[in-house]
């Protein structure tokens, strides 16, 4: 699946601030403007649910059920908001998609979207969160393999969760990393995507050399993000990874109006 760049991008809003780390990395942080339009919200909620599934599966499902479509996408593609054992996917499920589009239309790299397509509710997704890459048309030494573990708070001010977030990235070994791209490239085939699953497979053989990134991520409800936000938060000597940070008030509100919008 290849997304077109939806509108509440143009809402990202980079802190220009110097923030820092405990241990004196720098944290990029972004905000989100609460001032999206109907059309936009609108938007956004149809990109989201087209990481479940597609409308053709949509129309055939609700068909054979003998349902409606927003019935069958409640009770068969997205995780639930009002279920309780349900609502951490729900929010896992949105800070991941959030940051892919982040790293993709805002660092630019390319994100294949994979890892939710076709996975009944209350199934949660295992591995590596994110992968992405950027590369020439031919195999470069300075094609660039990024792997990203994302936190989500969308209920609750913790930018301590970064720490979550970046223990997970550092205690993932070699195989780990392998075993995401093999997954990527296997379900990226079986879903159709063989030009994505192509790309992926250039960073499968190891004798080609290439540029490892690791990232660490965090979306949480916020109004505001300074440096003190962040103490006790480290990166362990020795390792080098990015910290994203993308905050927005009122998160988990903003999450059931747009699973909400989705069924519709």
């Amino acid at each position: 699946m290849k997304f077109n760049k939806p509108q509440y991008i143009s809402h990202f809003i980079k802190n220009n601030a110097n923030i820092t780390l405990n241990s004196g990395e720098s944290v990029i942080v972004y905000s989100i403007s609460n001032d999206l339009t109907e059309t936009e919200l609108n938007e956004w909620a149809k990109h989201i649910l087209a990481h479940y599934t597609s409308q053709d599966d949509i129309i055939e499902g609700a068909k054979s059920n003998k349902i409606s479509e927003q019935k069958f996408i409640e009770n068969f593609v997205l995780p639930s908001v009002s279920n309780q054992n349900q609502t951490k996917d729900v929010s896992g499920n949105f800070g991941e998609i959030v940051f892919c589009d982040f790293i993709e239309f805002v660092l630019e790299y390319s994100v294949p979207r994979y890892k939710l397509y076709g996975n009944p509710p209350g199934n949660p997704t295992q591995g590596i969160d994110i992968v992405a890459y950027k590369m020439d048309a031919r195999p470069d030494p300075d094609d660039i393999i990024l792997y990203a573990e994302v936190k989500a708070s969308l209920s609750e001010t913790i930018f301590s969760r970064l720490q979550d977030a970046i223990n997970d990235i550092e205690k993932r070994k070699d195989k780990d990393f392998a075993l995401a791209l093999n997954t990527a490239w296997r379900k990226l085939k079986l879903i159709g995507n063989v030009d994505e699953a192509t790309k992926i497979k250039r960073f499968l053989d190891s004798e080609k050399p290439c540029k490892r990134v690791k990232s660490a991520g965090l979306i949480t409800t916020a109004n505001a993000c300074n440096t003190e936000d962040f103490v006790g938060v480290n990166i362990s000597n020795g390792n080098t990874i990015e910290t994203y940070v993308i905050y927005a008030p009122d998160l988990w509100e903003l999450a059931k109006d747009l699973w909400k919008r989705a069924s519709l």
